[in-house]
């Protein structure tokens, strides 16, 4: 593969195009709930939900249609490869290329991509473009809009269609690279997690402990307020990944704070029944770092060890716990706590210790592998911007 700039600011044989152009834009609908029938396993059902803004590939969502919700809404039924954008709210501007056939919410606007074009560039093309579809959307700050027609309408240059595929083939090389790091993460996180259930949840042989016999959670530390901190927002904490994406250098009056190795739950909703749990890993020489007053801090005690903690806090059983003590009004609830120091599980000095030495090389295998995606990732959106706008061009790739 070789790249070389190019001297031109505007590339030859570009041409100015409009996304309606590129192929079938189709907008989504939510099935009535006076039709319970047209829910199922059939079909996928995507929301903006399940879009993780960093996968490039959709493969999973949490609703499905059934086979007569499908031909119900047949017409709108996007076909497997289809580029997915969200198109209102806070959600605006991700994309997502769909494994499966699939129906989209209301929120959403799909593109069945042409002959004409490569529906992988077309993906990293809108990638790129987040910024353009939230500054002209319509509707303010709290709820902008980006409607079919306006959709439609936005226009891009794109090459011709094999250097489309060349640029396409770039950075796809290379989240191809980062999807086998994470799933190779999954299977080692499944891994701890299958041994954590058989050893500590499903065994019946142990006394069970109080867990604030062997955690402290939100753990004090010694901060300055006016002293800048490496900082986590709850964005930090992805739904794909256990490890912390990059935080950045500030201040901040009231945050949570915590070290290497903690670990970090999200106590409000929906971010709590969405899984996102990080284990702080990689603060390169940071003793303490500050986060969200949102996250729960959960520390392990000397007779406990961080991935044993890790391993609880993705436990169905403690999180369902967790979600149970929620309190306050249904849009804004949080875990209480008090509560979850009573949570009881099972153990034992030496099933803990022979817990810690087999789970350490998945977890350090594991850290790993999120130096390596974090790399690429970083590596990937610096060619992004500089490959759509033709200032580098590719050469040598083949396809």
């Amino acid at each position: 593969m070789k790249m070389k700039s190019k001297t031109s600011t505007t590339p030859k044989d570009w041409k100015m195009t409009t996304l309606g152009e590129v192929g079938v834009t189709i907008t989504g609908k939510t099935p009535s709930k006076d039709n319970p029938e047209d829910w199922g396993d059939f079909v996928d059902f995507i929301t903006p939900t399940d879009i993780v803004s960093d996968a490039k590939y959709l493969g999973s969502v949490a609703r499905n249609l059934s086979k007569g919700g499908a031909t119900r809404f047949q017409k709108m039924i996007i076909p497997s490869g289809s580029v997915v954008v969200t198109c209102i709210g806070s959600d605006m501007g991700k994309v997502v290329i769909n494994k499966n056939n699939a129906l989209t919410n209301q929120q959403i606007n799909s593109i069945k991509v042409n002959e004409e074009n490569d529906s992988n560039y077309i993906y990293y093309l809108l990638k790129n473009s987040s910024p353009v579809l939230k500054n002209i959307a319509v509707g303010g700050s709290t709820m902008p809009i980006l409607n079919k027609s306006t959709f439609e309408s936005l226009s891009f240059l794109l090459p011709p269609l094999p250097e489309q595929k060349a640029i396409a083939a770039v950075l796809s090389s290379l989240d191809d690279k980062i999807e086998l790091l994470r799933e190779e993460n999954k299977t080692l996180e499944t891994l701890a997690q299958t041994i954590f259930k058989d050893w500590f949840v499903n065994s019946n042989a142990l006394d069970k402990d109080e867990l604030e016999d062997l955690v402290e959670f939100n753990p004090r530390e010694k901060v300055d307020s006016q002293t800048e901190y490496l900082f986590f927002d709850m964005k930090c904490l992805s739904d794909n990944s256990m490890i912390l994406s990059e935080g950045i250098k500030r201040k901040a009056v009231s945050a949570s704070n915590f070290r290497e190795n903690d670990v970090l739950m999200a106590k409000i909703t929906p971010c709590l029944e969405n899984g996102k749990t990080g284990f702080v890993l990689g603060l390169e020489g940071e003793k303490v770092a500050r986060g969200s007053t949102e996250f729960i801090v959960i520390r392990a005690k000397e007779k406990a060890n961080p991935y044993f903690i890790y391993c609880l806090a993705r436990d169905s059983n403690f999180r369902d716990f967790a979600i149970k003590s929620m309190t306050g009004t249904s849009g804004r609830q949080r875990v209480q706590v008090e509560l979850l120091k009573q949570y009881k599980i099972g153990v034992t000095e030496d099933i803990m210790e022979k817990f810690g030495n087999i789970s350490e090389p998945f977890f350090n295998k594991i850290k790993s592998n999120s130096t390596q995606i974090q790399s690429l990732s970083t590596l990937r959106d610096s060619l992004l911007p500089k490959l759509m706008r033709g200032e580098i061009q590719v050469k040598g790739v083949k396809l």
